[in-house]
């Protein structure tokens, strides 16, 4: 890279900070992370006369944050070759879980690599705005609808259930995320006297074993509430022999998990030790080659291996 153009790219970035600072600086929302660089920049960069022979090495990158309704900050760090390439974001929100960071930050990393090229800070940060407050009205709807349709919604009594036949099923959700959903999702199947796992976050996974009925009235409980997506895609039955006991042929656990929004791996190897691989590769799409025409089955009920 020229020297010119290295200057040229500082440049750029001295004259987007200082504009967000006039911009936020007035409530005390805008926050240079680091004084003296900004003010070394500024000397190196206004005193060289010949933008041809511009050297920057050595100087470090500006960061700086802005606050938003004392609810959230964004961080913004600009790479030395910035906005030749993207800026580096992420949203610190005290109130938010894990996976809301992961989810805010991820999405505002694609947009923001999306914008390389040009002088971005401002579009990132009303783009943070719009994810933060999706966020927060999707939970508050969804924390009064769970709460209305948690008590409406309860398992119904399955009379005798559990000795006909053994189901399984791998349920996928964009997410699962509210703390009321995740409660009806561990107390309906306890309630039901399904053992399984949740793993909650982005996305949300649910597998579960345990009397076919109940595992039928397990889904319709949820399939009830309001979920941005909920799939079933991997299902198993297996009748119950004479002479054996669904609790006999059981794979997993009796009882029911929640794993955090990181245990993506650790649901897959729970369900490979249980001899259940199969089932969660399908639910994953993640298929055999043998196995490549399921791929082709219906998204609202992709069947997984099912024994007679």
């Amino acid at each position: 890279m020229s020297g010119a153009l290295r200057h040229e790219l500082r440049t750029r970035q001295l004259n987007e900070l200082e504009a967000m600072q006039a911009m936020f600086s007035i409530d005390g929302s805008f926050v240079c992370r680091d004084e003296e660089s900004l003010q070394l920049m500024k000397v190196v960069v206004d005193s060289c006369s010949s933008p041809e022979q511009f050297v920057d090495e050595g100087l470090p990158e500006l960061s700086f944050e802005i606050t938003k309704d004392a609810l959230y900050s964004v961080i913004f760090n600009l790479p030395k070759d910035y906005p030749h390439r993207p800026l580096h974001c992420r949203i610190e929100w005290q109130q938010g879980t894990r996976a809301e960071h992961e989810y805010i930050n991820g999405n505002l990393r694609q947009y923001a690599d999306s914008l390389a090229g040009e002088e971005s800070a401002m579009q990132v940060l009303e783009k943070a705005g719009e994810i933060f407050t999706e966020i927060l009205n999707d939970k508050k709807q969804e924390e009064a609808e769970a709460e209305a349709l948690r008590q409406d919604s309860k398992p119904m009594f399955v009379r005798d259930a559990g000795q006909k036949a053994l189901g399984r099923r791998l349920i996928y959700f964009h997410h699962i995320i509210n703390p009321t959903k995740r409660q009806c999702v561990q107390e309906w199947a306890v309630q039901l006297k399904l053992g399984g796992y949740s793993k909650i976050g982005w996305p949300g996974i649910v597998v579960v074993e345990g009397p076919e009925e109940c595992c039928q009235e397990y889904v319709r409980c949820l399939q009830r509430l309001r979920w941005k997506q909920i799939v079933v895609r991997g299902e198993e039955i297996e009748p119950c022999p004479n002479g054996m006991s669904i609790d006999q042929m059981r794979k997993m656990h009796y009882g029911f998990e929640e794993l955090d929004c990181n245990g993506m791996s650790e649901l897959a190897e729970r369900c490979r030790k249980a001899g259940l691989e199969e089932l969660f590769l399908t639910g994953m799409k993640i298929y055999r080659n043998s196995d490549k025409e399921g791929e082709q089955a219906s998204e609202s009920k992709t069947t997984g291996r099912r024994k007679n």
